[in-house]
């Protein structure tokens, strides 16, 4: 029976240049750190003069950006064609040469803080989605608190099936790139494809994963703040959701410090943000995924409003004026008006009727103005609505778990069946080349469940990340 790097090398076996890339990567991430060592590894040279040998010598076109790239960095670390001149930074070249694993970039999204591409691992041919942060200062040394607040909170979470993976971390102290598991599109583009995701029962399914993925966050004290279609990532082979981009993700640990209300899309604010309340907790995730129920069913946004103010009279109207009785403590906060505009609730049955009698009780325990009577979205999971799927959801839950799995394993392999293709160049080229064996695996490289992979990625960097070494932001 074919052994995993066997099988790997069969099934997807990288080009010779992308299989020397990653064994020399790997051979520079073992290296002594920056600063302590005294002449470059022999086989670090080995392997550099190997890899600018293979794209030299015209691999096939379509490794082409990636020899003129990698010849290129080599040439900036001091190459001289058959060694390196002067020390070497061996871990900065690493984490150099880990951005020249990634190409086939299409944009596919932009924000704030990020712009998002689509490309290809050469090494393992997996595709990935390109999250390439918005550095306020590239030229300052440390990443900014937010990037860091990301990377930790995705390593908390990545347990969930329900929440993206991340897969790998870039950073060469200018650029900073998370690399994530490749979804199909996300949740509005699902829906404008396929006319059959705004039936019930698909509205169930996709509204049960994504209250997993956002229980899952909370029962770690972690809130989105961010929660919208945009952010909700659908494969359609296997119909999974997954509640992605955590930018704006905050730890919440007790006891509760005042937070900024700039948070979350203006369409799925909660009203205790939109009211000024500096202490909030998951209850503004909850009322989120109240108005994506609601927009699944109707195609259109529940609170319409181009202003903050706009966005809180369209929750009135709609819902009734609050008073003490139905909201104690909500004349107190910083921006409520006395002189609002007094409302009698709307019956949500004639606003959303494409909903059954229990999807309306859902939905308005969802969307209930006192974040303190907003049921946890475990408690939501529970709801009667959800009973004729609950079961098949667990499986595809299930299932996700174990895709994500076989994917960490099928990862492992190609891995280190590319080092394994390296050590056969090197052999072929040098027969008294010493052998690494045939199971090897890559220092760097990351899987989504290990507990300090994210971290580890960060700690490869060419400096280390100490407070004094990073950017504060807002919280």
């Amino acid at each position: 029976m074919a052994s995993p790097v066997e099988k790997a090398v069969g099934e997807a076996a990288p080009s010779d240049l992308a299989a020397l890339l990653v064994a020399l990567i790997d051979a520079c991430s073992k290296a002594a750190p920056n600063g302590s060592q005294g002449s470059t590894p022999a086989d670090v040279t080995r392997l550099a003069a190997a890899a600018a040998a293979a794209a030299e010598g015209g691999e096939a076109s379509a490794d082409a950006p990636r020899a003129a790239a990698l010849l290129h960095l080599l040439r900036q670390f001091g190459w001289t064609g058959a060694e390196f001149a002067g020390p070497l930074e061996a871990r900065h070249l690493a984490a150099r040469l880990r951005f020249c694993l990634y190409d086939g970039l299409r944009p596919v999204g932009a924000g704030t803080y990020s712009a998002v591409f689509r490309a290809r691992c050469c090494a393992t041919g997996e595709a990935v989605a390109l999250k390439r942060m918005r550095l306020e200062r590239p030229k300052q040394e440390g990443l900014p608190v937010v990037a860091l607040r990301e990377v930790s909170l995705l390593r908390q979470l990545a347990d969930s099936p329900h929440i993206v993976q991340l897969l790998d971390v870039l950073w060469d102290r200018s650029r900073l790139v998370l690399v994530f598991e490749s979804m199909g599109r996300d949740l509005q583009a699902h829906l404008d494809a396929d006319p059959a995701a705004r039936q019930l029962p698909s509205i169930k399914s996709v509204m049960y994963q994504l209250l997993s993925g956002l229980a899952h966050a909370h029962a770690r004290r972690v809130l989105h703040r961010d929660v919208k279609p945009a952010n909700v990532l659908i494969d359609p082979a296997s119909g999974v959701a997954k509640v992605a981009d955590w930018g704006l993700a905050r730890s919440a640990t007790p006891p509760l410090r005042p937070y900024t209300q700039e948070v979350v899309t203006l369409l799925y604010r909660a009203p205790e943000l939109l009211l000024g309340c500096p202490l909030y907790s998951s209850a503004v995730d909850v009322w989120s995924a109240g108005c994506i129920l609601a927009e699944l069913a109707t195609g259109q946004p529940l609170f319409r409003g181009d202003s903050e103010i706009g966005k809180l009279l369209a929750v009135f109207r709609l819902l009734g004026t609050p008073g003490e009785e139905e909201w104690p403590g909500m004349s107190q906060l910083p921006d409520w008006q006395g002189c609002f505009p007094r409302w009698r609730p709307t019956d949500l049955g004639q606003v959303v009727p494409q909903l059954d009698p229990s999807g309306l009780d859902l939905l308005s325990q969802l969307l209930r103005l006192d974040p303190s009577r907003r049921p946890s979205c475990r408690a939501a999971l529970a709801h009667p609505w959800f009973d004729d799927v609950r079961a098949a959801e667990e499986e595809r839950a299930r299932a996700a778990r174990a895709a994500v799995a076989a994917a960490q394993q099928e990862r492992r392999a190609r891995l280190a069946a590319a080092l394994a293709r390296a050590q056969q160049l090197l052999q072929q080229a040098d027969p008294g080349t010493p052998s690494q064996g045939s199971e090897q695996t890559a220092v760097w490289q990351l899987e989504a469940n290990a507990p300090s992979a994210a971290c580890d990625a960060l700690h490869q960097a060419p400096h280390p990340l100490t407070p004094a070494n990073t950017t504060n932001t807002s919280t």
